[in-house]
């Protein structure tokens, strides 16, 4: 599976209420970081710790393995 394939895959946020590709996941993060400046919280950013964890469960439905951080660094300078 190539990065933009992996970017394209969907998944349902909890954080967000709905289902969206990683791809607008990523772009949704970084507009909350955009409007909320110094407020932003690394750890909240969605209202919820663990939202990484929606990418990472992501991945793991769809038999991607390996490192997940790295994975997530190379698809971000993708986008």
């Amino acid at each position: 599976m190539t990065n933009q394939e992996i970017l394209d895959l969907k998944f349902k946020s909890e954080d967000l209420h709905k289902t969206i590709t990683i791809r607008n996941y990523f772009k949704e993060l970084l507009l909350t970081l955009w409007e909320e400046e110094e407020g932003f919280s690394g750890k909240h950013p969605f209202g919820n710790s663990g939202w990484q964890e929606e990418v990472y469960n992501c991945f793991a439905d769809n038999n991607i393995n390996g490192n997940y951080e790295n994975l997530v660094k190379k698809l971000i300078k993708e986008l």
